[in-house]
């Protein structure tokens, strides 16, 4: 589903946020 997707893409900007 579309909210699966956003899921993700949340997870990865948590993670590029962290290497910064």
């Amino acid at each position: 589903e579309l909210q699966q997707e956003i899921a993700r893409y949340q997870h990865q900007i948590h993670s590029a946020e962290r290497r910064l």
